[in-house]
């Protein structure tokens, strides 16, 4: 075997004698001590040596750059991840208006993955019936809030400013479909105990949504001005109650 060595050695440089010598833990102990054994037989330059140095510390340095990046990562992950749980990680023990944005947003698509099994369960009941549900108002909501949810996700991730008025004009919707039925209910007419209690807590949910889109600090986030805020509330007011008279 070390002859065999021997004659392949003998025809490579003295660079690549060095880097097997360098690397004794990667080359079989005959391959080292056989290429080490024609070094001695050979000039080697100071030259050379450098070259191989230079090569091995090179190595070395995409290697620690390699491992720098993947811990800065590491760590830039981490800080997001502990900013999201730990909103009150900071030094005044407030919690920061972008930290509430976020977990709102994890909590959006939370509820989104929550519900879709469900929603995609009755899309399927939905087509499969026997009648035309092109123009159905349910199916229509329920194609809108499968698309609805992620594209405001996103846009409320990206801080734009879109991501908060439709938010807004969907949550201030809700509420104005809602009032016909709550003046209904102070009229006389009454909804059944499940469908009263499920009715309420959406109302409540969709009544936090708006006061938290609403709050001044999360308005400065979007950059929205009070001009806007009119605009969206007076639009969706309008537009939600004459749809709720149509649906009637």
């Amino acid at each position: 075997m070390p002859l065999d060595f021997k004659k392949e050695y003998e025809q490579l440089s003295n660079e690549e004698l060095l880097k097997i010598v360098r690397q004794a833990d990667q080359y079989q102990r005959e391959a080292v001590s056989t290429a080490q054994e024609v070094l001695n037989t050979r000039d080697v330059t100071e030259e050379e040596e450098n070259k191989v140095d230079r090569h091995f510390y090179n190595i070395e340095a995409e290697k620690q750059a390699v491992k720098d990046t993947k811990e800065a990562a590491k760590k830039a992950v981490s800080s997001k991840l502990q900013e999201v749980v730990n909103p009150f990680n900071n030094n005044d023990g407030k919690p920061k208006p972008v930290l509430w944005l976020n977990m709102f947003i994890i909590a959006w698509v939370g509820l989104y993955l929550w519900k879709l099994p469900g929603d995609i369960k009755i899309l399927y009941y939905i087509t499969q019936a026997d009648y035309d549900f092109v123009w159905d108002h349910f199916f229509i909501f329920l194609i809108l809030r499968m698309f609805f949810i992620p594209l405001t996700s996103i846009l409320l991730y990206k801080r734009s400013l879109w991501g908060w008025k439709l938010l807004s004009f969907y949550s201030i919707f809700q509420l104005g479909m809602a009032l016909p039925i709550i003046l209904g209910m102070i009229k006389g007419s009454h909804l059944s105990s499940g469908t009263s209690t499920q009715f309420f807590i959406g109302c409540g949910f969709y009544s936090l949504l708006v006061y938290f889109l609403f709050k001044p600090e999360i308005t400065a986030l979007f950059k929205v001005t009070k001009s806007i805020k009119r605009k969206v509330i007076l639009n969706t007011l309008i537009i939600s109650l004459i749809i709720a008279l149509l649906l009637r």
